[in-house]
Formats: C-alpha cells, structure tokens, sequence
C-alpha cells in the first residue's frame, strides 16, 4: 500500500541525509576506536540554506520534503508528471534533471525501475554534480550505474553517497563501496520499521475486507483486470452476500 511505504521511505532518506552531513558513520567508529582527537578531521556540515533535489516527486518524494522543511533548505523536484501546484504545499521548485544535479547539495532517488530509467544516473549526470554534493539512492541499485558511481567516488568527485540499494543484491562483500568512508550503505531495509509493517498488513487487510463486500480494491497496478467479465461477475456476487 503506497501509504504504508511513504513515511517511512521518507523517513529513510532523512536518515541518510543527516548521517552524510554530520560524518555519523566515521564519528562513531574513531570512537569505538579510541580516536578521540581525530575528530577534528570529520567535520559536519549544517543543512540551512542547502538545496535538496529529488528525482522523482511522488508519495515519497512529497513526504520527504514535507520532512525537510524545519531544516531551511532549498527544495528542488524533477519529475515531468507534476504542475507547480503540484509541489507547492512543501515549496518544491521544478526544474530539468541537469539543473537539479548541477545545484543540489543533497541528490535523492526516488523513481521505480524501468527500461527508462535503467542508469538513469551514469556518468555524465554524476559529472554534473557539486564536487561538495551526496547522492542518495533508496530507489532501485540499477537507477544508478554502479560502475560509474564507484569511478566518481573513488576520485572524489563528489563528496559522498547514501546507499540502500545496489545492481546486485545481496551486495558483493568485495564491492569497493563497501571499503569507502564516504559512503553510508544500508542493506535495501532501512525502511522496515514496526510502522512499516503495521502499515502494510492494516492496507492488505483492507484491501481484502473490500473484496469481500464486493469492492473494487484501492491502487490497482494492473488495471485492466477489472474489465473481465469474470471478476465484475465475481465482485456482483459478492455484494449480494
């Protein structure tokens, strides 16, 4: 159910965006290490007055920025199905892709997979961006060409990514973005909370609860299915009940 997802893949990329700007992953492990001193090398960076752009403004998207919104950034969407009017509740400027790299300092995926958008990222798109920007991908690995992402974070290229998903998963043990201190990776689960699945089984229960009153179910993907005469046929019953 697209309501049980939304808060807490927003939720997700917050996450993400904090532990980049503050250096949470290297703070915390100089600390386990006994490098008190070194934490002048892991300087945080504040968030006020930062441009957050999002590829892709949909349920997700939209909570995301509702999220942000106490932090005092700049909010950038590109996604080609929305109106301004769409976006205007979370101050969400819509711009093309390149504009959206080229000014960001914090780049969020959020578009499902397809042959479209298949490396949608490469290498020119991680070119375009600040050599200070993250990149944050909670969407599908194959949106970004990994081979490309790990090109541009090993020279440095830009300054650091927020990982939840990957081309293969499981992930390689020998993947060198797992060998980087510029990159926060997840394994394709920091979403799954007890909201998360209290959300998705009270959607599923409803969607069968409206079956079996002889409803048509909420957020159908495959929508033709309900042109069959066998499944109006099947809902009529039903509703006589």
């Amino acid at each position: 159910a697209p309501d049980a997802v939304r808060r807490p893949m927003a939720c997700t990329i917050i996450t993400f965006i904090l532990a980049l700007a503050t250096r949470l992953i290297n703070k915390d492990r100089i600390t386990r290490e006994g490098r008190w001193a070194d934490q002048h090398f892991y300087r945080g960076e504040g968030l006020t007055g930062k441009t957050l752009g999002s590829i892709g403004v949909g349920n997700i998207g939209h909570e995301m920025f509702l999220m942000a919104k106490p932090f005092g950034m700049r909010h950038l969407g590109c996604d080609p199905r929305l109106r301004p009017e769409d976006v205007a509740d979370v101050d969400v400027e819509l711009v093309d892709m390149d504009t959206l790299l080229t000014e960001s300092d914090f780049v969020s995926i959020s578009v499902p997979l397809s042959e479209q958008t298949r490396h949608l990222i490469g290498e020119r798109e991680l070119n375009l961006m600040k050599p200070t920007a993250y990149l944050i991908n909670t969407s599908r690995g194959p949106v970004v060409d990994e081979q490309a992402l790990i090109r541009i974070l090993q020279s440095r290229r830009i300054r650091g990514a927020g990982l939840d998903v990957f081309e293969q998963e499981p992930v390689d043990a020998d993947n060198p973005l797992l060998k980087m201190d510029n990159v926060v990776v997840a394994p394709h689960s920091l979403c799954h909370t007890d909201e998360y699945y209290m959300q998705t089984w009270r959607g599923r229960l409803r969607q069968v609860a409206r079956i079996g009153r002889g409803e048509i179910p909420e957020h159908v993907v495959n929508r033709e299915v309900l042109e069959k005469p066998e499944l109006q046929a099947k809902l009529e019953r039903l509703q006589r009940r």
